[in-house]
């Protein structure tokens, strides 16, 4: 899985991990949850999330349905995180995000469970690894 953060043009945190098995169906959400995370961690609380995937979209917007137990967990989790924003809002582009789709591609030479997060601020880099 991978995602971006931007607080500003020259403040963005970038981040890469490998869930070790499942599918995009699954980690999708989990970087939508990690974001929201990270977000709230740095006191962001107007959060503006745009995602390629229009069925992972539906769910988290409630326009679809979710059928499996274990990511309707995860959508709860995501769903009730909603209320810690002033403005939260998810869209669908149609856009592919090449930069995290790299990460994404990247995390999947990651120890499994394990997150790098990298900061980016004007140019300095701070790496950090989490366990997942």
């Amino acid at each position: 899985m991978g995602g971006l953060l931007y607080i500003s043009n020259c403040h963005y945190f970038k981040f890469k991990g490998n869930i070790s098995q499942g599918s995009n169906n699954r980690a999708k959400p989990m970087v939508l949850r990690n974001l929201m995370k990270l977000a709230l961690e740095r006191g962001i609380f107007i959060l503006q999330i745009f995602g390629d995937s229009l069925l992972v979209v539906g769910w988290m917007t409630q326009k679809l349905a979710i059928h499996n137990v274990t990511l309707q967990a995860l959508a709860t989790q995501i769903l009730e995180n909603k209320n810690h924003y002033i403005v939260f809002t998810l869209s669908h582009f149609l856009k592919r995000n090449l930069e995290a789709d790299s990460l994404s591609k990247q995390g999947l030479d990651q120890e499994p469970w394990v997150l790098i997060l990298e900061e980016f601020v004007e140019g300095l880099t701070n790496i950090v690894s989490l366990v997942l």
